[in-house]
């Protein structure tokens, strides 16, 4: 028998003042009776995944190894492909994180978290091991989104302080879509080259440089979502020197060419459950 799938999946966002508080989160439900693979493509953010229901196949992790299954789990910055699977009751809260604020409420060297996908006991101990089964046990969407700001604010106000260098670098990175030159950033905070990339080792994961390549894939992406085709004129917009360097960043780091890759994004519903934004294409099929 072929597989299925139960319904459509539902995500729900966190409603006025709580949306503010959580800032990228969402919460999802489906029920897949079928094994569905995705490639998970570079991502500039610290993703939160706490499930509530069946766990997800780390087929291979960013930094190529296999994960195997794992239900919470942090995902942190990275320049590299991961291969997922899921299957069964996909249910719990996605999140997802700006580096330096990931810094805080996880309160490690973020080069510890770098291109690898780890549980989320293992990172926050007790407090990770508790915050599925205090979700699970609340009655409403709501009262999960409320339970999971206070949960953040409370780690927050208790881990360390963002470096405001590191912050004013990722906000300049961020706003130029990673077209700037790190030097030029280094001389902006003041700092050396090395001090630059110390910091961002330890707050962030990724070498400023790599941060800046994933940020320029970002932005292409969305314009290649949004109906662009990878043309030289994109390349340019997207902070590339040219039509050839585009198209090698996209099959390094998507692992595909670049009409497959637009393709893709064409075909990915904008809020599939579980890390929906990491993922570039999905197959399904019996299992």
């Amino acid at each position: 028998m072929r597989g299925y799938r139960a319904g459509e999946a539902v995500c729900v966002r966190p409603p006025g003042a709580l949306a503010d508080r959580l800032g990228r989160c969402v919460g999802y439900q489906d029920r897949i009776g079928f094994t569905v693979r995705r490639r998970e493509i570079p991502c500039s953010r610290v993703t939160v995944i706490v499930a509530l229901g069946d766990p997800v196949e780390v087929v291979q992790a960013p930094d190529g190894a296999a994960g195997g299954a794992l239900t919470c789990f942090v995902a942190g910055v990275r320049d590299r492909m991961a291969v997922t699977g899921v299957r069964g009751t996909q249910r719990g809260v996605q999140l997802s994180l700006g580096p330096a604020r990931a810094h805080a409420i996880l309160g490690l060297p973020m080069h510890e978290l770098g291109n690898t996908m780890v549980d989320l006991a293992a990172v926050l101990g007790r407090d990770g091991a508790l915050l599925p089964e205090r979700l699970a046990e609340a009655p409403t969407w709501r009262a999960r989104f409320e339970i999971l700001a206070a949960f953040l604010e409370r780690r927050l106000a208790d881990g360390p302080a963002p470096d405001p260098g590191v912050e004013r670098a990722l906000r300049w990175l961020a706003a130029s879509g990673g077209d700037v030159r790190i030097g030029a950033l280094a001389d902006r905070l003041g700092w050396t080259r090395r001090h630059l990339a110390r910091r961002f080792r330890e707050q962030v994961g990724l070498s400023p440089k790599t941060v800046a390549r994933v940020l320029r894939f970002e932005r292409v992406t969305d314009l290649l979502a949004g109906g662009a085709p990878p043309t030289a004129g994109l390349a340019a917009a997207a902070g590339y020197a040219d039509q050839a360097h585009l198209c090698r960043e996209i099959r390094e780091f998507a692992r595909c060419t670049p009409g497959e890759y637009a393709a893709s994004l064409r075909r990915t519903a904008p809020d599939l459950p579980v890390m929906s934004h990491l993922f570039n294409s999905a197959e399904g099929g019996p299992g």
